[in-house]
Formats: C-alpha cells, structure tokens, sequence
C-alpha cells in the first residue's frame, strides 16, 4: 500500500479530491440563505449523490490497495452528522414506549384525497381508519381539508366526535363557502392557547401552534406547511428524463421553467423560516415542531428550524426515512423536532401509502 499511482488512477484521484470539494460545497447550503445564493440549495439537494461517490472510492483505493481511501473516511468523519439526517444507521437501538410517555403524528393527508388522486373510493377511510388504530396523544394535519357540504366530507367533526380528539384548532387557510383548506392540530390533551402563524403572499401555506398541559407540564406544538416547488404531474416526468435534453435541445426550455420554480420555492422558504424560527424562539414553554417541510435534510431550512431542537429520526430512525413519493422520487421532507429537555423513545415511519406522504409517528417523554 503506498502511493505510487499510474495516470488512470492520477485522474480518478483528482476526481475523487473534486468530489470531496463539491460534497463540502453541498453542506454550505445549511448556512447560506437562498436569498444570498440560490444555487446552493440546488447543490445541497445532490449531497447524498457526493456521499455514494466517496463509498465508491473508498471501496476502489481499498480493493488496489492504496492509501487515498483516507480522503473517504476523512469525509465520513468530518461530515457524519449530514450523513446521519439523510441516512441513518441505527440498526441496533431499539425503539422503546417508556411509563408516562405519549405520542405524536405528522401527517399530509393531500386534502383526504378529494380529488381522487389515487382512484379509489376508500382513501379517506383509510387515512381515518389508519388514525383510529394508531391512536396518537397529538396529530399534526398538513393540507387538512374539510366541508360541510360533501358528504362524508366533514372532517373537523369527524376527528372530534368519531376519533375522540376533542381538542383541537383548525386554521383555515383558504375558504370557499363551506369548504376549508388549511392546518389542524388534533389532541387528547387539554388545549390552553392556539394561533395562526400567517406567511405573506401563500394562502395555502402556514404555519400554527396550540399550548396544551400535561399532568403539571405546559408545551407547545407547532405545526407547518412550507412553500412547495408545485410540481404538476408532467413537470414531474421531466425531471425524470433530464438526460434527454441532450438529445433534444428543445426540452431545455422546459427544464429552465422547473428551475425557476424551484429557485421561487427556496427562497420563499427561508422567509417563511425566518418568521416561523422567531416564533419557535420567543415560545414560553418547550416545543415540539411538526411538519411538511419540503425540504432536505441538508437544507438552509432543517438547519435553520432544528438548530436548538433534535430531530426524532435522527435519534431512533433509519435507513432513508423517505416520507414522500411521487413517480420515480422519494425524500424525507417530514419532520418532527422536539425540544432537547425532551426524550425520544421511538421513530416510525407508517408505510401506507394513501397520500403522497407517509405518517411519522413519534412517542416521547416530557422530562421535568
């Protein structure tokens, strides 16, 4: 083992230090503001793509027996903690329900399926169904959809009276006659205090939070929407077939237009994480934050928003944790962050697949 190296390998090393610089590149997008620099979010999104590379080499230098596999494991160590937000390997703990504890769902349930994007009748009896069986002390409603009107369509009652979750606050984000869009916080324990968090220029996104008491202990439980790229089904098959733009010069336009869109996305993002951290920092009691972030775990929003709280996952998840999926794409773009007083006792991912997002189920402990 030594360093001798031939012009193949010359070449594949620089590549290797490339890949290295680009993967330290993709972290800045933690601490770099898309008002400053969009770009990096863009970059911030393809750091697991820089962590495969470096296994590859690492494997590589290994397998011909020379020293440069120290560039991987230098990456490894120094960049763990993304490592670990985007996969985690904690195979061994195991997930425990300790005396006291309670848990709490996150779940964007796409309007229970109005629409009937998944063509099928039952989805909102599922998404219930699947509520009443798992039974969380808290459940945190993203795109949360009900009327009055429709039958069987009534889901503010039906969370109440037929679920057992008599506490609750509903903001209504967007109303049209008796149909509402919005954010819903459901609870078995006594809610005390509750607002809405508005962002300026969405009606569809937000943000609210309700004080509820524990036995002697009062916390807050936030609960967000943040702004989406809005990817309609056709935007989505082209950022399936990229490589085609070579071939085809005259999709590039179109590629242009999903940019732009996302370019929007980020930084409409970080003004609504800068209103959303205020209110996170300035809360009397300690928090618990819920959410569709849509965002990466390598992301100016997860940094900004879970810099004083812990991430569930990464304490009790793992693997990808992937919570949404759509055609040929799957992220973790749904949170639950807790205040660091607090103790994680497990971390699940529901796989049912009746919205676009899987339902995170956390159990945890308010420690006194």
């Amino acid at each position: 083992m030594g360093f001798k190296i031939n012009i193949g390998n010359g070449i594949l090393l620089i590549l290797h230090i490339l890949s290295s610089i680009a993967g330290y590149i993709s972290i800045q997008a933690c601490y770099v503001s898309p008002e400053e620099h969009w770009f990096l979010s863009f970059i911030g999104l393809g750091f697991m793509v820089f962590v495969l590379v470096q296994i590859i080499f690492f494997i590589y230098w290994v397998l011909i027996r020379k020293i440069y596999w120290i560039i991987s494991l230098l990456f490894f160590v120094f960049f763990w903690n993304y490592i670990q937000r985007s996969y985690n390997l904690n195979y061994i703990q195991a997930n425990t329900e300790e005396s006291g504890s309670m848990s709490i769902m996150t779940y964007n349930v796409k309007n229970f399926d109005l629409y009937d994007w998944n063509k099928g009748a039952d989805t909102r009896k599922q998404m219930l169904q699947l509520i009443r069986e798992e039974q969380p002390t808290i459940i945190c409603l993203q795109e949360f959809y009900s009327s009055e009107d429709k039958n069987n369509f009534n889901n503010e009652k039906y969370l109440k009276d037929s679920l057992g979750y008599p506490y609750y606050y509903f903001s209504r984000l967007y109303e049209v006659h008796n149909e509402s869009w919005g954010l819903a916080i459901y609870s078995h324990l006594p809610i005390i205090n509750y607002a809405n968090i508005e962002f300026d220029n969405v009606q569809i996104n937000g943000a609210i939070y309700a004080d509820m008491i524990f036995e002697r202990d009062t916390f807050r439980v936030f609960n967000t929407h943040l702004q989406s790229f809005h990817f309609g089904e056709k935007e989505l098959q082209k950022l399936q077939v990229i490589d085609d733009i070579v071939d085809n010069p005259e999709k590039a336009g179109s590629i242009k237009a999903i940019i732009r869109k996302m370019k929007n996305a980020f930084i409409k993002r970080s003004y609504q994480v800068k209103k959303l951290n205020f209110y996170i920092k300035e809360s009397p009691y300690p928090v618990i934050l819920a959410g569709d972030f849509n965002d990466s775990p390598v992301s100016y929003t997860y940094h900004q928003l879970g810099e004083q709280l812990q991430d569930a996952f990464v304490f009790k998840g793992k693997g990808f944790g992937r919570t949404f999926f759509n055609t040929n794409f799957a992220f973790r773009i749904d949170y639950l962050f807790f205040d660091k007083s607090m103790t994680i006792n497990s971390y699940r991912t529901i796989d049912k697949m009746y919205s676009d997002h899987l339902p995170v189920k956390v159990n945890f402990n308010i420690n006194e």
